[in-house]
Parts: C-alpha cells; structure tokens; sequence
C-alpha cells in the first residue's frame, strides 16, 4: 500500500471486519456488488465494518461510480487506487494491508464483477473467521461443467494431490482470512498478479491452516465469455497460475513429498446434492473451434517438447499430440508433472496449449451428461494426478538434486 493510503486509513480508526473488492472497469456490476455487500454486514453482522475498493487502473467510471454510494452509519469505504506494479494479486495485497492497519479480525474479498453474490454470502464468509473457528475460509460453487476448467484440469487436481485438504475452488475469488494469515501472507514474496488465489489456497495448506468452505450456491460473473477466445483471455490467467504454483511446489517441495493424499471425495459428496437442490448452473458459451485449434497449433510448434514428455513418461509415441481425441487424464497429469518440473516459460506455454487438448477431450466425454454426473470425470483427473504423485516426486528429487 502507498504510504499516502497508509497514513489516511489509520486515521478512520479500528474496524473488526474488512471486505474487498478487487476492481477494473467494473462500472456495470460494482453497485450490485456493494449492495449485496452493504446488505449482507447490515443485516447479519453487528460489527463495523469497512470496504476497501482496490483499482487496478480503471478507465471506466469504477471509480466515481464507488466514491457516490451511499453508506450506512457503521459502514465506511475507502478506495485505493494502484501503482504499478498492477494486477489483482497488488490489490488484494493493499486490501490485507489495510485490513492489519485497522485492526481487522476478518478479512474478505469480494470479486467486483460477481453477479450472482447475495446478501447471505457476507456472514457464511466472515462469522467463522469472527468466531475462531477457521482462518481461512475458501467458496464453494455451483458452476456450469464447462466454467472454470483452469480450476478443474489443473489447479484443483494438482493441488488436492499434493497438499491433500478439501479445497474444491482454489481459485476462487470470494474468501476471508484472519489477521493472523494475513500477517503470515505478506511476510512472503506475494504476487501482483493473477496468481494470488493459488498463492493464498497453497500457503494455507502448506501450514495447515485451519480451512472451512462456504457453500455460496452458483458463480455467476463478467468473465465467462473468456472460453470463446481462450488464447486471448484466458492465457495470461493460465500463465501466471501455473507458474506461481509450480515455484511454490518447489518451496513447499519437503512438505508435500512427505505428506500422504488421497482421492477421496467424500467431503464434496453434497456436489451432487448441491445440483440437484439448488439453482442449476448458468449454461456458458464454449467455442470448440477454437479450443482444438490451440490445441493443433501447440501440438505443432512444440513437438520436440511434447516427444520428450511421451519418452520421459513411457507413453505411447502421439499420445499427447492425438488431434481428434485429445488428451486423457493420465497423460494429462504426466504433462503438468512434466511441466513442474521444468517451468520454463515455453514448457508452460505448450501446457497451455495441452490443456486446450485435454478440454475438448473432457468435452468428448461430458457432452450428453449433467452438471453433477460430469463432476465425476473431475474426479478421475485427481485420481490421475495422485495415482501418477509417486513417480513425479522421485523426478521431481532427482531434479532438486542436479540443481544443487
């Protein structure tokens, strides 16, 4: 935070509760948003509160639009507005700055592009932060079976693999956290960018944070056009969360190699019921166009790389460059093991590519199915990732050891 911002918050004085919202050109939703917000800590928390906007360089209206709302007596905002460098992970740093200046006991962010946000989010959010029963508290949504595939393919499998814990969403944007966590977090090189989220879910995990999920119901937000122009929109997002998690599994490397995990989803059992009880998923709009074309031209620019996986792992010659299938879930993991390894950039970059591959092979198999009944091929992903965890830490040991 700029010390100009620093020296203005600490004179708004103490507040137990402080919401987030990370913000760029976000004048259509950001009203709806801080309603719900305003609502929520109104109606269900006594405490006072702050929201702290944190802007990443709008050039709409975010800002004039945040600065009008009108505010309840016990309900303060205060907007911060970015230097370089910008990104979400620079906000949400701010935005916990801030929180440990006041005094915060709970700190809470909030997308500001969250359509379906509700009142009833604020208090499922904070009271177990409030009340000690968690210090990270992390979303669960019901989301259509072709949104948040970065979630899905990649960053849950992954993650759930090799930290265990029951973390369904690692990346998603609405969460609290104590001060305490917050004071951990920002003793550590934190990331201006997009992967912040991965960056918060893995630290808890790591240090055995105590965690409890919310159960928010559906996601609805402004980003689900992005899998129609996968390549411009979704990889940088793609880029900056798989570099982020692939260096904290190295820093983290004596803690999952010594830690056993599982495939059991007994935890997220009520996914099923969650779909069947609650409101559907809003369908979204996918371009398998333009999917397989990533996918044929990574396939292409790389296949040097891409022969080096398939030999390294023993797999079948072609098994990761099948244009008309696709990738399955074990040659999948073996690539993203591959690519922890050897996190150079052209290395993550052809994942992006083969990830695209593993989509339209997961769209193959889910096409006729429902929302619940497609979250089972979720399922197989991990069960891939952790079947395939004991070859890639001998791997992943040899390699530690030649770069000592």
């Amino acid at each position: 935070m700029l010390p100009k911002y620093k020296r203005r918050i600490a004179k708004l004085g103490k507040f137990p509760i402080v919401v987030g919202l990370p913000s760029l050109n976000v004048e259509e939703t950001i009203v709806h948003v801080l309603n719900n917000v305003v609502m929520g800590l109104k109606h269900y928390l006594s405490e006072r509160a702050l929201i702290v906007v944190a802007d990443g360089g709008s050039t709409d209206n975010t800002i004039k639009i945040a600065e009008m709302y009108p505010l309840p007596k016990d309900i303060k905002l205060f907007i911060l507005e970015e230097e370089e460098p910008l990104g979400k992970g620079s906000a949400v740093k701010s935005i916990f700055e801030a929180g440990i200046e006041v005094g915060a006991k709970s700190i809470s962010l909030v997308d500001a592009d969250i359509v379906s946000i509700s009142p009833e989010w604020m208090p499922m959010l904070i009271k177990p932060i409030i009340y000690g029963r968690a210090h990270f508290v992390a979303p669960y949504y019901h989301r259509y079976k072709y949104d948040g595939m970065i979630t899905n393919l990649l960053a849950y499998p992954f993650t759930k693999a090799l930290y265990g814990g029951n973390r369904r969403q690692p990346l998603g944007g609405e969460i609290s956290i104590s001060r305490e966590f917050a004071s951990l977090l920002l003793q550590k090189d934190v990331p201006h960018d997009w992967g912040i989220d991965i960056f918060i879910t893995t630290n808890a995990l790591a240090n055995d944070v105590a965690v409890s999920e919310a159960i928010l119901g559906r996601k609805i937000h402004g980003s689900v056009r992005h899998y129609l122009e996968p390549s411009k929109h979704l990889k940088p997002m793609f880029m900056q969360v798989a570099s982020q998690m692939f260096g904290l599994a190295k820093e983290f490397g004596s803690v999952w190699m010594n830690r056993e995990t599982s495939d059991d989803l007994k935890k997220h059992r009520y996914t099923v019921k969650g779909y069947a009880e609650g409101l559907p998923p809003i369908p979204i709009r996918i371009s398998e166009k333009n999917i397989l074309r990533e996918y044929r031209e990574g396939a292409l620019k790389y296949k040097d790389l891409i022969k080096n996986i398939e030999d390294e792992w023993k797999m079948e010659e072609g098994a990761l460059s099948n244009i008309s299938e696709g990738i399955d879930e074990d040659a999948w993991a073996k690539c993203v093991f591959s690519a922890c390894i050897n996190p150079s950039k052209n290395m993550i970059d052809l994942l992006f590519s083969l990830w695209h591959g593993r989509f339209y092979n997961y769209i193959a198999k889910t096409r006729e199915l429902s929302n619940a009944d497609a979250e089972k091929y979720i399922d197989m992903q991990l069960r891939a990732f952790v079947k395939n965890k004991k070859r890639f830490s001998s791997m992943f040991s040899r390699m530690q050891e030649v770069q000592k």
